[in-house]
């Protein structure tokens, strides 16, 4: 075991990890994983469910609390989710109302939960079409992070995770984003290593924000960089999260270049770093259709949003943008 802080670290062995819980614990598994990975799980009482945006609902919220009342879950279990971050986002929402809270902890399986939705204690679930608009933050009792899960990512899935990687390094320094570069080459054919570094950059990086202000009242929301747009495409179009994110990245940098906030040398770095991993920069889509799903983003206020703009590499900026000046802009990009 190898900590990257005091409750989020990597662990070598899944099964002598878990081993150690099966007494207290119920597991809540992507049934994906638990295909894979059968043999670790079979010993221990457990909920396993389908994952897709489609679950993180009052619904499959209803069928995982009647699993843990038939399974005589009480106020000293521990709910381990065992996934991406739609079981992680699940999980970490039930422990947190089931008998007005019970622990939970994280063990990701794909490479956006292990550097990014397991990390800062956010659950929640979908309302209709807005993502995360129900929920609450609440920590994990612990996160462990088995990267060999990572060989058997799908190729959309691996770039989900690499996309918010690239978003951290915007985020907090260029040293952070020439690694990514230097290192392309073995980032690319997921060389078990370098991805473990990266993910403590990641980690280390988002933990230092999140200890600030978790309750996202002020730097917290840099973290949304790529985000106000990307869940509006994501929510629109049903495209994946990292092609969602990247492209909300590119248009805000596009936006910052227009306002004078960046360079024309921050704007080229930015797409450079997006092209060198296959991101799609430009996306055809109804200005209407995104505009009215901004309106609805948890990050909005009456007309205005908490907008992030680069400013350089290592500084990023909350902006509120109001709303319909955000729609003129993007009319005549």
């Amino acid at each position: 075991m190898k900590k990257i802080n005091h409750n989020i670290f990597f662990i070598n062995s899944l099964s002598d990890f878990l081993n150690d819980f099966k007494e207290k614990s119920i597991l809540l598994i992507d049934r994906n994983v638990y295909k894979h990975h059968q043999v670790v799980f079979e010993d221990f009482r457990k909920i396993i469910i389908d994952t897709s945006e489609a679950s993180k609902s009052f619904k499959t919220t209803e069928l995982i609390i009647t699993e843990l009342l038939q399974l005589k879950a009480h106020r000293e279990t521990i709910l381990i989710n065992i996934g991406g971050g739609v079981i992680g986002d699940l999980g970490g929402f039930v422990a947190s109302i089931f008998k007005r809270g019970v622990k939970f902890a994280h063990i990701p399986t794909t490479l956006l939960a292990m550097c990014d939705a397991a990390i800062g204690g956010k659950n929640g679930i979908n309302f209709g079409e807005t993502k995360n608009i129900i929920g609450t933050i609440t920590n994990p009792e612990f996160v462990a992070i088995y990267p060999d899960f990572i060989k058997t990512l799908t190729d959309e899935e691996f770039k989900n995770g690499i996309a918010e990687i690239i978003k951290h390094s915007i985020l907090d320094s260029y040293e952070h984003y020439y690694f990514i570069l230097q290192n392309k080459k073995e980032i690319k054919t997921r060389n078990i290593e370098i991805i473990t570094q990266l993910i403590s950059r990641s980690v280390k990086f988002k933990t230092s924000i999140v200890e600030q202000d978790e309750k996202e009242l002020g730097n917290r929301r840099l973290l949304n960089f790529g985000h106000t747009m990307g869940h509006a495409l994501e929510a629109i179009y049903g495209v994946s999260h990292g092609k969602a994110v990247a492209i909300g990245m590119f248009y805000a940098a596009k936006l910052a270049l227009k306002n004078g906030y960046c360079n024309k040398q921050t704007f080229d770095e930015i797409q450079f770093i997006l092209q060198e991993f296959k991101f799609e920069t430009e996306f055809k889509y109804d200005l209407d259709k995104v505009i009215e799903k901004i309106y609805q983003d948890k990050k909005s206020y009456d007309e205005d949003v908490n907008f992030i703009y680069p400013f350089t590499i290592g500084d990023c900026r909350v902006v509120k943008t109001n709303v319909e000046l955000l729609k003129n802009q993007l009319k005549i990009l």
